[in-house]
């Protein structure tokens, strides 16, 4: 099992490369914010949790370099609400199957039980990440973010790449430098779209 990495500017060798990760770190938050501006004049709140969520992967994964990804939401009570899957979209039972395997034995099960980052270096040896059936996709590597606010897991975020130990620490850092604001606009969203149940 791949060693637990704990977030902190020191990851980086001198000041010049903790100012360049929080150059790229504005830069995302910019990204986040102008997008999720742009998806609240434009998108029917009925869509905007879907969009948010695919708006914050797209930007996850450009920063980060990773090739797919995916990102869950789930409720204050752990409760699986809306995601937007690797594979891309599927039946909605197959969707749940999906999801409840990799929420109980999976990586972001792992990350939502800890409350914490978790990385595979490996997916080939590395005991938290499993294989789906009918995966479209090749992983070697793997970071799962977890998306808090107040202790409280609201989201998880994977990102996967094909080459094994891709996700190194600095790129860690950087990434995890936004997740503050991914987590705002998830937050966001969810008000807008109770609103508009009532």
């Amino acid at each position: 099992m791949s060693a637990t990495f704990v977030p902190s500017l020191t990851t980086f060798p001198d000041e010049l490369h903790q100012l360049q990760a929080l150059k790229v770190a504005y830069g995302t938050n910019q990204d986040l914010l102008k997008g999720a501006i742009n998806l609240a004049r434009t998108t029917n709140s009925q869509f905007l949790m879907k969009s948010t969520l695919q708006h914050i992967l797209q930007v996850a994964n450009k920063v980060s370099g990773a090739e797919v990804g995916s990102l869950f939401l789930i409720d204050r009570s752990g409760v699986f609400v809306e995601s937007i899957l690797a594979r891309g979209p599927v039946i909605q039972e197959m969707k749940q199957n999906l999801i409840g395997q990799v929420l109980n034995q999976g990586l972001a099960g792992w990350v939502y039980r800890h409350q914490q980052l978790g990385m595979v270096e490996d997916t080939y040896t590395d005991e938290r990440w499993i294989q789906l059936s009918s995966q479209p996709y090749d992983t070697r590597s793997a970071l799962a973010v977890p998306l808090m606010r107040n202790k409280v897991v609201l989201g998880i975020l994977t990102l996967m790449h094909s080459q094994p130990g891709y996700f190194g620490d600095a790129l860690i850092q950087q990434l995890l430098l936004s997740t503050d604001t991914m987590t705002l606009l998830v937050e966001n969203a969810q008000i807008i779209a109770n609103r508009t149940k009532r």
